[in-house]
């Protein structure tokens, strides 16, 4: 999808939906929130094996999200006041859950550095010598999404969520390969600007 990992951990249940055009073609689309740039509870056009994922994640999460039924049900019975019934709540309906070692084994949802730190046991398990990050992924959807045959900068901007072209140029764009495509479009930018 090119989210942030952010984006992803508010995923919740049934985050998927479909439209469908005039012509009967069918859209899959993935509903989140987005904090970085305030765009609020937004959602992004995403493939059909983005749905399939999603779909097994809401099932994956079932015992998770029960796990977190219990404590709030335990802490209500305890102390209806207690502030961390509100910090289980936010976790609720997520998907993206594991156990947050730093909260006494508390089922949370994922933090960014809980999914770097994964990505690296699975590269070095499967013998990959590289130091991956979340956000690499979102780097390389971008320039995807820039060299495709259907690619268009305005709507990476639109499905990325940023303020400005400069934001998604920095994503799209590889300068040391691509400096005169670059000069070009800010050329433009700045005809537009000026």
């Amino acid at each position: 999808s090119g989210c942030r990992i952010h984006e992803i951990a508010h995923l919740e249940t049934a985050a998927y939906y479909y439209t469908e055009d005039d012509d009967g073609e069918s859209f899959a689309w993935m509903k989140s929130r987005s904090l970085k740039t305030d765009a609020g509870n937004t959602e992004w056009m995403i493939p059909e094996a983005a749905v399939t994922a999603l779909k097994a994640m809401d099932r994956w999460a079932v015992p998770y999200q029960a796990q977190i039924g219990i404590e709030l049900a335990q802490r209500r019975q305890t102390n209806p006041s207690d502030p961390e019934i509100a910090e289980a709540l936010r976790h609720a309906r997520a998907i993206f859950l594991g156990l947050d070692f730093k909260k006494d084994n508390q089922i949370r949802t994922l933090s960014a550095s809980a999914w770097n730190f994964a990505l690296n046991r699975f590269a070095r398990k499967h013998q990959i010598k590289w130091k991956f990050s979340t956000h690499q992924f979102r780097r390389k959807f971008a320039n995807y999404a820039a060299r495709s045959v259907f690619g268009d900068l305005r709507y990476l901007k639109e499905h990325f969520k940023h303020w400005s072209f400069d934001m998604t140029l920095g994503y799209a764009l590889n300068e040391s390969q691509e400096i005169a495509l670059y000069a070009e479009i800010q050329d433009e930018l700045d005809d537009i600007k000026e």
